[in-house]
């Protein structure tokens, strides 16, 4: 019985969920919302687009099948498919922590828009568990959550004409920040911050990036946390990949119930890069007001800890 990832499904998908009681094997239909990043392999350019996926799975036989009844769409040109049944099989990624449970469903086959001259090549996809924190400070102005608990990670190719791959526009990265100081008489100093954790919102029609830091403390020395939203970053898009970047930043800190501009904490630079093919290892780094380097490595995955 492959229902290890599936089991959640229905907390996080769309309203296509169903469940055949009827037959003897055990089977259902997930939907996903999700954003493409998509580039044109003729012209180079890659935009964000918008879709949904449907999985069919048979549990009981471990196999599984991918739709698109809501395509992406592409100067008006609607590109949709159907995929062949193929193995499921449930394994680990790594993660910066340790370990992270995702299903796969690769090798799938299929024509887009029943066309012979746009075969899907090179399918991978990874149903994964997302990670959503629990009592979750409210900030003015910063969008409630709408990350879902499980996605696709998907990678293919439509033919010669197009890359596909999967991106979040709401995502949370948990890790470890290394934040590097001068101290007394200007010897180097550094403070590690396992609590402090970054969340990602990305606006898809301007390509920029909102970036909220909770309980951020960039030396031992400061007497609290900070909440920090960054507005208006670069989102910067490239085939398989894109990153978020600013310089000179007046960040916002939430105070009561609203943000104040804070110069105090100018963030002259600011980048966020990935470091694996899922785009769901994040190397953040940035330097604030000239004095403090932070330096961060974590993952948007559900993960668990592997003992030291």
């Amino acid at each position: 019985m492959k229902k290890a990832i599936f089991g959640i499904v229905a907390l996080a998908s769309v309203a296509m969920t169903s469940c055949d009681t009827d037959v003897k094997d055990s089977i259902g239909t997930y939907g996903y919302p999700q954003l493409n990043l998509v580039t044109d392999l003729q012209s180079g350019t890659t935009s964000i687009r918008k879709s949904t996926y449907s999985v069919y799975v048979n549990h009981t036989q471990g196999i599984a099948s991918i739709s698109t009844p809501e395509p992406f769409s592409i100067n008006d040109v609607k590109y949709n498919f159907a995929t062949d049944t193929v193995a499921i099989k449930d394994t680990f990624l790594d993660t910066p922590i340790g370990k992270s449970p995702v299903t796969q469903i690769n090798g799938a086959k299929g024509n887009v828009n029943n066309d012979p001259s746009l075969p899907l090549n090179n399918f991978k996809c990874d149903v994964a568990n997302f990670q959503v924190p629990y009592q979750l400070i409210a900030i003015k102005d910063v969008p409630n959550v709408s990350t879902n608990l499980q996605s696709l990670m998907l990678d293919y190719s439509i033919g010669d004409r197009f890359a596909v791959k999967s991106i979040f526009n709401d995502v949370f990265y948990t890790g470890k920040t290394l934040t590097t100081y001068p101290g007394e008489g200007g010897a180097l100093q550094s403070y590690t911050n396992e609590e402090l954790f970054y969340r990602v919102i990305l606006d898809t029609e301007k390509n920029k990036a909102k970036v909220v830091m909770y309980s951020a403390k960039f030396a031992q020395e400061m007497p609290k946390t900070l909440n920090i939203v960054l507005d208006n970053l670069d989102v910067n898009l490239s085939r398989g990949s894109y990153t978020i970047t600013g310089k000179d930043i007046v960040p916002k800190v939430a105070e009561g119930n609203g943000l104040t501009e804070n110069e105090n904490f100018i963030f002259n630079s600011f980048t966020l890069t990935f470091e694996d093919s899922h785009l769901t290892t994040a190397v953040i780094t940035y330097k604030v007001k000239g004095i403090f380097s932070g330096n961060f490595r974590g993952s948007c995955l559900v993960q668990y800890k592997v003992s030291q």
